[in-house]
Protein backbone atom coordinates (compact mmCIF):
# COMPACT_ATOMS: atom_id res chain seq x y z
CA UNK A 1 0.00 0.00 0.00
CA UNK A 2 1.23 3.50 -0.82
CA UNK A 3 1.68 5.65 2.28
CA UNK A 4 0.35 9.17 1.70
CA UNK A 5 2.82 11.90 2.66
CA UNK A 6 1.69 15.10 0.96
CA UNK A 7 -1.62 16.91 1.18
CA UNK A 8 -4.35 16.36 -1.38
CA UNK A 9 -6.47 19.28 -2.56
CA UNK A 10 -9.93 18.75 -4.04
CA UNK A 11 -10.84 21.82 -6.07
CA UNK A 12 -14.34 22.96 -6.92
CA UNK A 13 -14.72 24.22 -10.48
CA UNK A 14 -17.52 26.73 -11.09
CA UNK A 15 -16.97 29.90 -9.11
CA UNK A 16 -13.72 28.63 -7.59
CA UNK A 17 -11.04 27.87 -10.18
CA UNK A 18 -13.29 28.90 -13.04
CA UNK A 19 -14.18 32.60 -13.11
CA UNK A 20 -17.74 32.33 -14.32
CA UNK A 21 -20.12 34.10 -11.94
CA UNK A 22 -21.14 36.54 -14.68
CA UNK A 23 -21.73 33.67 -17.10
CA UNK A 24 -23.73 31.76 -14.50
CA UNK A 25 -25.92 34.79 -13.90
CA UNK A 26 -26.53 35.03 -17.63
CA UNK A 27 -27.37 31.32 -17.81
CA UNK A 28 -29.76 31.68 -14.90
CA UNK A 29 -31.50 34.55 -16.66
CA UNK A 30 -31.76 32.48 -19.83
CA UNK A 31 -33.56 29.86 -17.74
CA UNK A 32 -35.75 32.51 -16.10
CA UNK A 33 -36.73 33.81 -19.54
CA UNK A 34 -38.13 30.45 -20.66
CA UNK A 35 -39.94 30.25 -17.33
CA UNK A 36 -41.52 33.66 -17.90
CA UNK A 37 -39.67 35.33 -15.01
CA UNK A 38 -37.77 38.66 -15.03
CA UNK A 39 -33.95 38.73 -15.08
CA UNK A 40 -31.95 38.78 -11.86
CA UNK A 41 -28.74 40.50 -10.79
CA UNK A 42 -25.55 38.77 -9.73
CA UNK A 43 -26.16 40.04 -6.20
CA UNK A 44 -29.56 38.32 -6.11
CA UNK A 45 -28.01 35.16 -7.54
CA UNK A 46 -25.39 35.07 -4.79
CA UNK A 47 -27.79 35.97 -2.01
CA UNK A 48 -30.37 33.29 -2.84
CA UNK A 49 -28.30 30.51 -4.43
CA UNK A 50 -28.75 27.09 -2.83
CA UNK A 51 -28.99 23.42 -3.66
CA UNK A 52 -30.81 21.53 -5.06
CA UNK A 53 -30.88 23.86 -8.08
CA UNK A 54 -34.50 23.01 -8.82
CA UNK A 55 -35.45 24.30 -5.37
CA UNK A 56 -33.35 27.41 -6.03
CA UNK A 57 -35.41 28.08 -9.16
CA UNK A 58 -38.61 27.45 -7.22
CA UNK A 59 -37.53 30.02 -4.63
CA UNK A 60 -36.98 32.58 -7.37
CA UNK A 61 -40.34 31.86 -9.01
CA UNK A 62 -42.26 31.60 -5.77
CA UNK A 63 -43.69 28.22 -6.80
CA UNK A 64 -42.56 24.68 -7.70
CA UNK A 65 -41.47 23.88 -11.25
CA UNK A 66 -43.21 21.28 -13.35
CA UNK A 67 -41.03 18.59 -14.91
CA UNK A 68 -41.55 20.22 -18.31
CA UNK A 69 -40.45 23.61 -17.00
CA UNK A 70 -37.41 22.12 -15.31
CA UNK A 71 -36.32 20.38 -18.51
CA UNK A 72 -36.76 23.59 -20.53
CA UNK A 73 -34.82 25.61 -17.95
CA UNK A 74 -31.96 23.09 -18.02
CA UNK A 75 -31.75 23.28 -21.81
CA UNK A 76 -31.72 27.09 -21.77
CA UNK A 77 -29.05 27.14 -19.06
CA UNK A 78 -26.82 24.63 -20.85
CA UNK A 79 -27.17 26.37 -24.22
CA UNK A 80 -26.11 29.69 -22.72
CA UNK A 81 -23.07 28.22 -20.96
CA UNK A 82 -22.00 26.30 -24.06
CA UNK A 83 -21.61 29.62 -25.89
CA UNK A 84 -19.17 30.98 -23.30
CA UNK A 85 -15.40 30.47 -23.39
CA UNK A 86 -14.18 29.20 -19.99
CA UNK A 87 -11.76 31.45 -18.11
CA UNK A 88 -9.82 30.96 -14.89
CA UNK A 89 -9.51 33.19 -11.87
CA UNK A 90 -6.41 35.34 -11.91
CA UNK A 91 -3.31 33.32 -11.05
CA UNK A 92 -5.17 30.01 -10.86
CA UNK A 93 -2.97 28.11 -13.32
CA UNK A 94 0.26 29.34 -11.72
CA UNK A 95 -1.09 28.33 -8.32
CA UNK A 96 -1.93 24.82 -9.53
CA UNK A 97 1.63 24.51 -10.84
CA UNK A 98 3.09 25.71 -7.53
CA UNK A 99 1.02 23.24 -5.52
CA UNK A 100 2.12 20.36 -7.72
CA UNK A 101 5.76 21.48 -7.60
CA UNK A 102 5.70 21.30 -3.80
CA UNK A 103 4.67 17.64 -3.95
CA UNK A 104 0.98 17.88 -3.16
CA UNK A 105 -1.66 16.20 -5.30
CA UNK A 106 -4.84 17.74 -6.68
CA UNK A 107 -8.16 16.66 -8.12
CA UNK A 108 -11.24 18.39 -9.45
CA UNK A 109 -14.83 17.75 -8.41
CA UNK A 110 -17.77 19.64 -9.89
CA UNK A 111 -21.54 19.41 -9.97
CA UNK A 112 -21.49 20.57 -13.58
CA UNK A 113 -21.92 17.80 -16.13
CA UNK A 114 -18.99 15.41 -16.38
CA UNK A 115 -18.55 15.95 -20.11
CA UNK A 116 -18.66 19.73 -19.79
CA UNK A 117 -16.06 19.80 -17.03
CA UNK A 118 -13.68 17.59 -19.00
CA UNK A 119 -14.14 19.70 -22.13
CA UNK A 120 -13.47 22.94 -20.26
CA UNK A 121 -10.43 21.56 -18.44
CA UNK A 122 -9.03 20.32 -21.75
CA UNK A 123 -9.70 23.68 -23.41
CA UNK A 124 -7.68 25.39 -20.68
CA UNK A 125 -4.92 22.74 -20.82
CA UNK A 126 -5.19 21.93 -17.11
CA UNK A 127 -5.62 18.16 -17.17
CA UNK A 128 -2.05 17.34 -16.17
CA UNK A 129 -2.49 19.08 -12.81
CA UNK A 130 -5.18 16.69 -11.57
CA UNK A 131 -5.02 13.02 -10.63
CA UNK A 132 -8.79 12.81 -11.04
CA UNK A 133 -11.51 14.94 -12.66
CA UNK A 134 -15.14 14.24 -11.83
CA UNK A 135 -18.33 15.99 -12.85
CA UNK A 136 -21.99 15.17 -12.41
CA UNK A 137 -23.04 11.99 -14.17
CA UNK A 138 -26.77 12.19 -13.31
CA UNK A 139 -29.52 14.66 -14.17
CA UNK A 140 -30.20 15.47 -10.51
CA UNK A 141 -28.22 18.04 -8.53
CA UNK A 142 -28.82 17.42 -4.83
CA UNK A 143 -25.52 18.47 -3.29
CA UNK A 144 -21.83 17.61 -3.23
CA UNK A 145 -21.61 15.31 -0.20
CA UNK A 146 -22.30 12.05 -2.01
CA UNK A 147 -20.17 13.03 -4.97
CA UNK A 148 -17.24 13.95 -2.71
CA UNK A 149 -17.51 10.67 -0.82
CA UNK A 150 -17.30 8.71 -4.08
CA UNK A 151 -14.51 10.95 -5.37
CA UNK A 152 -12.37 10.37 -2.26
CA UNK A 153 -13.13 6.66 -2.12
CA UNK A 154 -11.76 6.29 -5.65
CA UNK A 155 -8.50 7.95 -4.55
CA UNK A 156 -7.83 5.57 -1.64
CA UNK A 157 -5.18 4.39 -0.72
CA UNK A 158 -3.02 7.05 -2.38
CA UNK A 159 -4.84 9.83 -0.51
CA UNK A 160 -5.21 10.02 3.27
CA UNK A 161 -8.72 11.42 4.00
CA UNK A 162 -7.36 13.24 7.07
CA UNK A 163 -4.94 15.14 4.81
CA UNK A 164 -7.51 16.27 2.26
CA UNK A 165 -8.21 19.96 1.71
CA UNK A 166 -11.43 20.92 -0.08
CA UNK A 167 -11.49 24.42 -1.61
CA UNK A 168 -14.83 25.73 -2.82
CA UNK A 169 -17.06 28.78 -2.90
CA UNK A 170 -20.33 27.63 -1.32
CA UNK A 171 -21.72 26.41 1.98
CA UNK A 172 -22.40 23.09 0.26
CA UNK A 173 -18.66 22.65 -0.35
CA UNK A 174 -17.99 23.14 3.37
CA UNK A 175 -20.79 20.78 4.40
CA UNK A 176 -19.58 18.07 2.03
CA UNK A 177 -15.99 18.35 3.22
CA UNK A 178 -16.85 18.14 6.90
CA UNK A 179 -19.26 15.26 6.35
CA UNK A 180 -16.53 13.32 4.54
CA UNK A 181 -13.87 14.08 7.15
CA UNK A 182 -11.90 16.51 4.98
CA UNK A 183 -10.78 20.06 5.79
CA UNK A 184 -12.74 22.83 4.02
CA UNK A 185 -11.61 26.33 3.12
CA UNK A 186 -14.03 28.62 1.30
CA UNK A 187 -13.00 31.38 -1.08
CA UNK A 188 -14.95 34.57 -1.69
CA UNK A 189 -15.92 35.98 -5.08
CA UNK A 190 -17.84 32.91 -6.20
CA UNK A 191 -21.46 31.81 -6.05
CA UNK A 192 -22.29 33.02 -2.55
CA UNK A 193 -21.71 36.18 -0.55
CA UNK A 194 -18.92 36.57 1.98
CA UNK A 195 -21.42 36.83 4.83
CA UNK A 196 -23.04 33.57 3.74
CA UNK A 197 -19.69 31.78 3.62
CA UNK A 198 -18.83 32.80 7.17
CA UNK A 199 -21.99 31.06 8.36
CA UNK A 200 -20.20 27.75 7.73
CA UNK A 201 -17.80 28.35 10.62
CA UNK A 202 -14.78 27.29 8.53
CA UNK A 203 -11.82 29.33 7.25
CA UNK A 204 -12.79 31.82 4.54
CA UNK A 205 -10.10 33.29 2.27
CA UNK A 206 -10.36 36.12 -0.21
CA UNK A 207 -8.05 34.67 -2.86
CA UNK A 208 -7.17 31.22 -4.16
CA UNK A 209 -3.59 31.50 -2.95
CA UNK A 210 -4.75 32.47 0.53
CA UNK A 211 -7.14 29.51 0.55
CA UNK A 212 -4.28 27.13 -0.21
CA UNK A 213 -1.95 28.71 2.36
CA UNK A 214 -4.60 28.59 5.07
CA UNK A 215 -5.63 25.05 4.22
CA UNK A 216 -2.11 23.65 4.17
CA UNK A 217 -1.40 25.24 7.55
CA UNK A 218 -4.64 23.89 9.01
CA UNK A 219 -3.77 20.33 8.04
CA UNK A 220 -0.07 20.56 8.84
CA UNK A 221 0.96 23.65 10.84
CA UNK A 222 4.61 22.65 10.49
CA UNK A 223 4.48 22.45 6.69
CA UNK A 224 6.63 24.89 4.77
CA UNK A 225 4.89 27.71 2.98
CA UNK A 226 3.82 27.30 -0.61
CA UNK A 227 6.41 28.94 -2.85
CA UNK A 228 4.35 31.00 -5.24
CA UNK A 229 5.11 34.50 -6.53
CA UNK A 230 7.82 35.07 -3.96
CA UNK A 231 6.20 33.52 -0.93
CA UNK A 232 8.72 32.63 1.75
CA UNK A 233 8.98 30.10 4.53
CA UNK A 234 6.59 30.36 7.45
CA UNK A 235 7.91 31.29 10.88
CA UNK A 236 7.80 28.31 13.26
CA UNK A 237 4.97 27.50 15.62
CA UNK A 238 5.25 28.74 19.20
CA UNK A 239 7.11 26.45 21.56
CA UNK A 240 4.80 25.64 24.46
CA UNK A 241 2.83 22.71 25.81
CA UNK A 242 -0.53 23.88 24.44
CA UNK A 243 0.48 23.51 20.78
CA UNK A 244 -0.61 19.87 20.68
CA UNK A 245 -3.91 20.38 22.52
CA UNK A 246 -7.24 20.27 20.73
CA UNK A 247 -8.46 23.62 22.05
CA UNK A 248 -5.31 25.45 20.93
CA UNK A 249 -5.27 23.92 17.47
CA UNK A 250 -8.98 24.70 17.01
CA UNK A 251 -8.37 28.34 17.92
CA UNK A 252 -5.23 28.42 15.76
CA UNK A 253 -7.07 27.08 12.73
CA UNK A 254 -9.83 29.68 13.09
CA UNK A 255 -7.26 32.45 12.83
CA UNK A 256 -4.99 30.99 10.16
CA UNK A 257 -6.13 33.69 7.71
CA UNK A 258 -4.39 36.21 9.99
CA UNK A 259 -1.45 34.23 11.35
CA UNK A 260 -0.23 32.82 8.03
CA UNK A 261 0.48 36.23 6.43
CA UNK A 262 2.21 37.31 9.65
CA UNK A 263 4.30 34.13 9.77
CA UNK A 264 5.28 34.81 6.16
CA UNK A 265 6.66 38.11 7.47
CA UNK A 266 8.86 36.15 9.87
CA UNK A 267 6.77 36.74 12.99
CA UNK A 268 6.22 33.89 15.45
CA UNK A 269 2.51 33.94 16.32
CA UNK A 270 0.42 32.51 19.12
CA UNK A 271 -3.27 32.57 20.02
CA UNK A 272 -5.13 32.60 23.32
CA UNK A 273 -8.71 32.90 24.49
CA UNK A 274 -10.28 34.20 27.64
CA UNK A 275 -13.35 36.07 28.82
CA UNK A 276 -14.90 36.29 25.37
CA UNK A 277 -11.77 37.94 24.02
CA UNK A 278 -9.49 36.00 21.66
CA UNK A 279 -6.08 37.41 20.82
CA UNK A 280 -3.27 36.80 18.39
CA UNK A 281 0.25 37.56 19.63
CA UNK A 282 2.95 38.24 17.03
CA UNK A 283 6.35 38.63 18.67
CA UNK A 284 8.75 41.10 17.07
CA UNK A 285 12.50 40.54 16.81
CA UNK A 286 14.08 42.00 19.92
CA UNK A 287 11.48 43.57 22.18
CA UNK A 288 7.81 44.18 21.58
CA UNK A 289 4.78 42.20 20.56
CA UNK A 290 1.80 42.89 18.32
CA UNK A 291 -1.52 42.05 19.98
CA UNK A 292 -4.33 41.50 17.49
CA UNK A 293 -7.96 40.82 18.19
CA UNK A 294 -11.36 42.24 18.99
CA UNK A 295 -12.04 43.61 22.45
CA UNK A 296 -14.91 41.76 24.12
CA UNK A 297 -16.13 40.44 20.77
CA UNK A 298 -19.88 39.68 20.82
CA UNK A 299 -20.41 35.91 21.32
CA UNK A 300 -22.86 35.74 18.41
CA UNK A 301 -20.10 36.46 15.89
CA UNK A 302 -18.00 33.74 14.29
CA UNK A 303 -14.50 33.63 15.87
CA UNK A 304 -12.01 34.98 13.35
CA UNK A 305 -14.65 37.23 11.76
CA UNK A 306 -15.27 40.04 14.27
CA UNK A 307 -16.95 43.39 13.64
CA UNK A 308 -13.50 44.92 13.50
CA UNK A 309 -9.89 44.43 14.58
CA UNK A 310 -7.71 46.15 17.16
CA UNK A 311 -3.94 45.94 16.70
CA UNK A 312 -1.66 47.31 19.39
CA UNK A 313 2.10 47.28 19.75
CA UNK A 314 3.10 46.49 23.32
CA UNK A 315 6.49 47.88 24.29
CA UNK A 316 8.68 46.65 27.14
CA UNK A 317 7.68 49.74 29.14
CA UNK A 318 4.05 48.52 29.02
CA UNK A 319 2.82 51.34 26.75
CA UNK A 320 0.52 50.15 24.00
CA UNK A 321 0.56 52.03 20.70
CA UNK A 322 -2.55 51.57 18.58
CA UNK A 323 -1.46 50.40 15.14
CA UNK A 324 -4.91 49.77 13.68
CA UNK A 325 -8.51 49.95 14.92
CA UNK A 326 -11.40 48.99 12.62
CA UNK A 327 -13.91 48.27 15.37
CA UNK A 328 -17.17 50.25 15.39
CA UNK A 329 -16.23 53.83 16.24
CA UNK A 330 -12.55 53.27 15.46
CA UNK A 331 -10.60 55.39 12.95
CA UNK A 332 -10.51 52.53 10.44
CA UNK A 333 -14.04 51.26 11.06
CA UNK A 334 -14.91 51.43 7.34
CA UNK A 335 -12.69 48.37 6.83
CA UNK A 336 -14.53 46.32 9.47
CA UNK A 337 -13.31 42.69 9.57
CA UNK A 338 -11.28 42.89 6.32
CA UNK A 339 -7.77 41.52 6.72
CA UNK A 340 -5.98 43.30 3.85
CA UNK A 341 -5.91 46.80 5.41
CA UNK A 342 -4.95 45.30 8.77
CA UNK A 343 -1.90 43.68 7.18
CA UNK A 344 -1.02 46.91 5.39
CA UNK A 345 -1.08 48.82 8.67
CA UNK A 346 1.19 46.21 10.26
CA UNK A 347 3.55 46.37 7.27
CA UNK A 348 3.79 50.16 7.63
CA UNK A 349 4.63 49.89 11.32
CA UNK A 350 7.17 47.08 10.80
CA UNK A 351 8.81 49.07 8.01
CA UNK A 352 9.02 52.17 10.21
CA UNK A 353 10.67 50.05 12.90
CA UNK A 354 13.20 48.76 10.38
CA UNK A 355 11.92 45.20 10.72
CA UNK A 356 10.48 44.77 7.23
CA UNK A 357 12.71 46.03 4.44
CA UNK A 358 10.92 44.09 1.71
CA UNK A 359 7.23 43.49 2.52
CA UNK A 360 5.59 40.46 0.86
CA UNK A 361 4.20 41.15 -2.59
CA UNK A 362 0.69 40.68 -1.32
CA UNK A 363 -0.28 42.15 2.01
CA UNK A 364 -3.63 41.13 0.54
CA UNK A 365 -2.77 37.48 1.03
CA UNK A 366 -6.30 36.90 2.23
CA UNK A 367 -7.88 39.50 -0.01
CA UNK A 368 -6.99 39.38 -3.68
CA UNK A 369 -8.40 42.94 -3.90
CA UNK A 370 -6.52 46.27 -4.07
CA UNK A 371 -5.86 47.74 -0.66
CA UNK A 372 -8.31 50.48 0.30
CA UNK A 373 -6.88 53.91 1.09
CA UNK A 374 -6.40 55.11 4.63
CA UNK A 375 -5.49 51.77 6.12
CA UNK A 376 -2.26 52.96 7.74
CA UNK A 377 -1.60 53.28 11.45
CA UNK A 378 -2.73 56.08 13.72
CA UNK A 379 -0.49 59.06 14.23
CA UNK A 380 2.55 58.30 16.41
CA UNK A 381 2.14 58.82 20.09
CA UNK A 382 -1.49 57.83 20.41
CA UNK A 383 -1.65 55.23 23.14
CA UNK A 384 -4.30 52.78 24.20
CA UNK A 385 -4.75 50.61 27.24
CA UNK A 386 -7.20 47.80 27.65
Amino acid sequence: MTTPTGIHIVWDWNGTLKDDVTDLTGALNAAMTVLGAPPLTTETYRAQHRLPIRDFYADLLGRPLTDTEWAAAEIAWSRHMAQRTPTLRHGAKQLLEAVRAQGHTQSLLSLASHATVHDEVAALNLGSHFVSIDGRRTSTITGKTGALAEHLFALVPTVDPERVLVIGDTLDDAHAARTCGAHPVLVTGGLQTTDQLHQAGVPVAESLEAAVQVGLAVIDPDARALHHDGAGELAPLPDHRHVDTTWWRTLWHRHAHVTIPLRRRGLVCDVEFGNNDYLIHARLPGNGVLIIGPQEDPPNLTPGRPEGWLVTLEHPDQIQDVVYDSRPGGPHQRHGPDIAPLLQAIDVRLTNLGLLSNPPRTPTATSGMPLPPGAGPLEPGRNHRR
